[in-house]
């Protein structure tokens, strides 16, 4: 069963929790309805959450690889959706970012690992970024290993973000 976002399916409680409720969705998959959305329901007393029960999901977020989908009963059962899918979501660092980096910032790193065409630095938020060998220092640059080692911890800056790509591009000598 391939679910998207924005899909109700009807599914059956099979677990209940102190941080959620799990509802059996089909092809042995399991939604996840997160506390705050089953705090809210608990405020309606026409719903029953109960294992056993039949109830509507409304997905909010449907992993790609396969993984539990996140959902809302209270929004399927047109009850004001209080929480956001970014609250629930979770989130690779790829997904924050542009929100989170933006071309021309100065950050710390660690070189994590160096090729002969650069370095990866390990940016805060748990990407690498790479310092390719031309952004390594002014002038010619014979070899990567010449100018930073594993571990060594460096200030870089953003000079390209791709997230379409997973890639964000770093320089050294920018910050010089």
């Amino acid at each position: 069963m391939e679910l998207k976002k924005g899909q109700t399916v009807e599914g059956e409680i099979t677990r209940i929790v102190e941080e959620a409720v799990f509802v059996e969705i089909g092809a042995s998959r399991e939604a996840v309805i997160p506390k705050v959305d089953v705090d809210q329901l608990r405020q309606s007393p026409s719903v029953r959450l109960e294992i056993g029960e039949t109830v509507p999901v409304y997905i909010y977020y449907a992993p790609q690889n396969g993984g539990n989908p996140l959902g809302s009963v209270a929004h399927a059962l047109g009850i004001p959706f209080q929480s956001t899918e970014k609250q629930h979501r979770p989130t690779s660092p790829w997904a924050t970012l542009e929100e989170d980096y933006q071309v021309g910032d100065v950050v710390d790193g660690t070189v994590k690992n160096i090729k002969r065409y650069g370095a990866f630095v390990e940016l805060p938020n748990g990407i690498d970024g790479l310092v390719h060998v031309s952004e390594m220092e002014t002038g010619f640059t014979g070899s990567p290993w010449d100018v930073v080692n594993p571990g060594q911890s460096v200030r870089v800056r953003i000079i390209r973000i791709e997230p379409d790509k997973k890639r964000i591009s770093l320089s050294l000598k920018a910050v010089e």
